[in-house]
């Protein structure tokens, strides 16, 4: 029974492994690594600049989130940026003002609530956190409640 079990694992092995290595052919598009990169270069480049919009933000997201969670809790949330939102971008001259709504959270994605952040980016690139508003709050999981100071913010 074991020599017919490892004899079929083999076969699969070598069956399998080409199909799903080679199932583009040359010239249909594939990349040399037929992986992200391809994925990447699919993606439009409305879904670029956002994807590298949030990306420069990132920092001044979190910084701002930090800022409004430590009265709250000893633990910080993170930000991922796969969650964040634009939800409103105003041009004035060379400055720009961006609406964004993110969700932090603890643990494996534990929102802790839903939050607006207004920044003003002006011509040179300084980003400046215009407003911070704490839309929602969600109950704290059991299993973290030691990291609450005082909850739900007000």
């Amino acid at each position: 029974m074991k020599k017919l079990l490892s004899a079929l694992m083999i076969t699969l092995m070598f069956t399998a492994t080409p199909c799903a290595s080679f199932s583009q052919k040359a010239g249909e598009g594939a990349g040399a690594t037929g992986g992200y990169a391809d994925k990447q270069a699919a993606e439009s480049k409305e879904e670029l600049y956002y994807g590298i919009f949030i990306t420069l933000l990132n920092p001044y997201i979190n910084n701002a989130i930090d800022d409004f969670y430590k009265e709250y809790l000893t633990y910080l949330p993170s930000e991922n940026p796969w969650f964040v939102e634009i939800l409103d971008i105003e041009r004035e001259s060379f400055q720009y003002v961006i609406k964004l709504e993110a969700a932090p959270y603890i643990g494996p994605h534990n929102s802790v609530g839903i939050d607006h952040l207004t920044f003003k980016v002006n011509a040179s690139g300084k980003v400046t956190l215009e407003k911070f508003e704490h839309i929602k709050s969600f109950d704290i999981a059991p299993n973290y409640k030691s990291i609450i100071k005082k909850w739900p913010p007000e």
